[in-house]
């Protein structure tokens, strides 16, 4: 069994020991009060977070459906433009287990030809170089332009050479 400790016997030792039991309570209470707010605040913020997850899980299956919507709009277009080829070539291609887009996709081998050396440009202008070799670059294209005796030779001619007739 637990003892407690002695009261004192004189009245200002228990007003001291009544008030600083009193500062202890208001202390105690004080702490509790503030995790009360915290609490609050923890379930106000979990029931946001509920809400946004709500909310994502709604705007995923929104992004489904558009998905599904484009892929319709997408088909309706190809209709559209290539007729009922497209539908057949695109029919054609998947049991085979692969799509060939340039087929699906093109109507003539001069649209394939035309994406191609476009493509071929595309990589011809983009390159990657290392900062030591890019000023040597720049340092080439400042330079002034040489002389070069095919080129004034190719722009003294009066008619173009395949307009000529006989050199051959």
């Amino acid at each position: 069994m637990q003892t407690l400790p002695s009261l004192p016997n004189n009245v200002e030792e228990l007003q001291a020991l009544l008030t600083a039991q009193i500062a202890l309570v208001d202390t105690l209470k004080f702490e509790r009060d503030a995790f009360r707010v915290e609490a609050q605040a923890l379930k106000v913020e979990t029931q946001s977070l509920k809400v946004e997850a709500q909310s994502l899980k709604e705007s995923k299956r929104d992004d489904q459906a558009e998905i599904v919507r484009l892929g319709m709009l997408i088909d309706k277009l190809k209709r559209m433009l290539f007729g009922q080829k497209s539908e057949r070539l695109e029919r054609q291609t998947q049991p085979a287990g692969r799509v060939n887009r340039e087929v699906i996709d093109a109507t003539t081998d001069e649209e394939v030809a035309h994406q191609k050396t476009q493509d071929d440009l595309a990589d011809q202008r983009y390159f990657l170089l290392s900062a030591e070799k890019y000023e040597e670059f720049l340092n080439l294209l400042e330079q002034p332009a040489q002389p070069n005796l095919g080129l004034a030779r190719l722009f003294s001619l009066t008619t173009a050479p395949w307009e000529r007739q006989g050199d051959d």
